[in-house]
């Protein structure tokens, strides 16, 4: 299990690695507000270099997703992991992250 860090580049530019797993989000969840707090209009969020995915990490973004809609500051995903489109769909998300990936290269 590779644990998860959330770096922030710039100001609205958020890099996330390691598991986003149901034993691992958790610790991500106040850094992400932070950095959401700062950014000016809005977030990116990299998940390129996420290893492993989960529904866990599909209910991290849609925390952060309430925290930027809070803040008046959009939220995109960049680069999503190849596990998300499935999970969204099971979930029945598709209509909550469609404007969030709008831009993303999606995995097939």
């Amino acid at each position: 299990m590779s644990a998860p860090s959330l770096s922030v580049a710039t100001a609205g530019d958020i890099q996330v690695a390691g598991d986003l797993t149901l034993h691992t989000v958790a610790s991500l969840i106040k850094p992400g507000h932070e950095a959401i707090a700062q950014a000016q209009g809005q977030v990116v969020v990299d998940l390129a270099a996420v290893s492993r995915f989960s529904s866990a990490g599909v209910a991290l973004i849609l925390n952060w997703l309430r925290a930027a809609e809070t803040r008046k500051v959009s939220l995109m995903i960049k680069n999503p992991p190849a596990d998300l489109p499935a999970i969204i769909e099971v979930c029945d998300l598709d209509a909550v992250f469609e404007p969030v990936l709008s831009g993303s290269d999606l995995p097939e």
